[in-house]
Order: structure tokens, then C-alpha cells, then sequence
């Protein structure tokens, strides 16, 4: 962002502090858009939404995950569907959708 770069990011809770701070080391605000990364209908609208708004998209940095701890003898069924579905779906899904930019 020092050097002009148009930055998007989602998550599933407002970031107003976390905006605030960036704007004031910066010259711009990031783009934020709040989004519940586990629906993949939701996810592509915000890249699309990010696209629109930024004029494309040449960088994905994919980085969202769940970092509960379990050990492997106390993980449940549930709790593994909530790790795929943060830490590996939507990765795969947003690099998709990213893919044509």
C-alpha cells in the first residue's frame, strides 16, 4: 500500500479499528467486504465486487484459517467439516475465481 497498491480483504466481522489503523499509516483505505468465506457463492461475489471497485485483481494472497487445536483422538466429525471449510474450500475456490484476472 506504501507504493499505491489497491488492497481488498474479507472476513466475517467488521474491522473498523483494524481500517482505521491502516488509513492513518497510509494514503488510502483498504477495501474491506464482509463475507462469510465458507460460502462459496458469497466469496465469489465479493471477488467480483472487489474487481469491480479496485479495476481487477493481480494478487491473491489466500490466507484465512481456523487454528483451533485438537488432538487427533478428541477431533470430531463436525469439527473437521468446519476446518476443511475454512482452511482449504475456500482457498481453492477464490484461486479459481481469481484465476481468469
Amino acid at each position: 500500500m506504501s507504493q499505491g497498491a489497491k488492497v481488498a480483504f474479507v472476513q466475517r466481522s467488521n474491522c473498523d479499528k483494524f481500517l482505521d489503523q491502516v488509513s492513518s499509516k497510509y494514503k488510502h483505505k483498504p477495501l474491506f467486504i464482509k463475507c462469510d468465506i465458507t460460502n462459496t457463492n458469497d466469496l465469489k461475489a465479493a471477488i467480483s465486487e472487489s474487481s469491480r471497485i479496485n479495476g481487477g485483481i493481480n494478487v491473491l494472497i489466500n490466507n484465512a484459517a481456523n487454528d483451533t487445536r485438537h488432538t487427533l483422538k478428541n477431533m470430531t466429525p463436525e469439527e473437521w467439516d468446519e476446518v476443511i471449510n475454512i482452511n482449504l474450500k475456500p482457498h481453492f475456490f477464490t484461486a479459481q475465481a481469481v484465476a481468469p484476472f
